[in-house]
């Protein structure tokens, strides 16, 4: 299935080794309102990892928040 028309935003570990990383690299590629962000030596749960990874991850969630606008009520 083609990928929705929304924003997303995909932080994957660069020690990734749960979930197959070309098929999320091929995904994101073909995500027009999509951003891979790679996590330097981050495994699986990159929100469990160092102070500072977490840190990096939820500053790079917030400003894909930010970045979305939605429509006038």
């Amino acid at each position: 299935m083609p990928a929705p028309n929304l924003t997303c935003a995909t932080f994957l570990g660069t020690n990734e080794r749960i979930v197959h990383v070309q098929r999320i690299e091929d995904r994101m590629a073909g995500w027009e309102n999509g951003t891979l962000v790679m996590v330097e030596n981050g495994e699986h749960e990159v929100l469990m990892e160092t102070p500072q990874m977490r840190a990096s991850v939820f500053d790079g969630i917030a400003k894909t928040f930010r970045s979305v606008t939605t429509p006038a009520a």
